[in-house]
């Protein structure tokens, strides 16, 4: 795989790692949030008609997603973890195998590939 120069000068982007309490260059305010405006959520919150679970088995929304997609099933994940590692075992990835995956990921990349005794190779794209 040829991989263009200036990609290969990408540097990934990183927080700086400061000892004080607010870090304002990683989205975070000093500034509280207004007693006003946590009211005015709450009671937004509590107005909601909350049941996370109308369909347990989500029989109805699989059903929608493969009517979608135009695919004879649909299965749901409880996260981005799981379905790599659901994929990994599909594709046949087992134990010594080595897949590329991106630096520029999510922190628990490696677990799905820990789970399946592959080992994960991390390159700079």
């Amino acid at each position: 795989m040829k991989i263009r120069k200036e990609i290969l000068k990408l540097k990934p982007y990183e927080t700086s790692k400061l000892s004080g309490e607010i870090n304002l260059d990683q989205n975070e305010s000093p500034f509280p949030i207004p007693e006003n405006i946590k009211q005015e959520i709450f009671e937004r919150f509590n107005a909601l008609e909350l049941n996370r679970y109308p369909d347990e088995n989500s029989i109805e929304l699989k059903r929608t997603i493969a009517e979608y997609t135009g695919a004879k099933h649909a299965f749901l994940m409880t996260s981005a973890t799981t379905a790599l590692w659901i994929c990994l075992k599909l594709l046949g990835i087992d134990r010594g195998d080595e897949v590329i995956v991106s630096d520029f990921s999510f922190p628990a990349r490696s677990r799905p590939f820990s789970k399946v005794e592959a080992e994960a190779r991390v390159w700079p794209f």
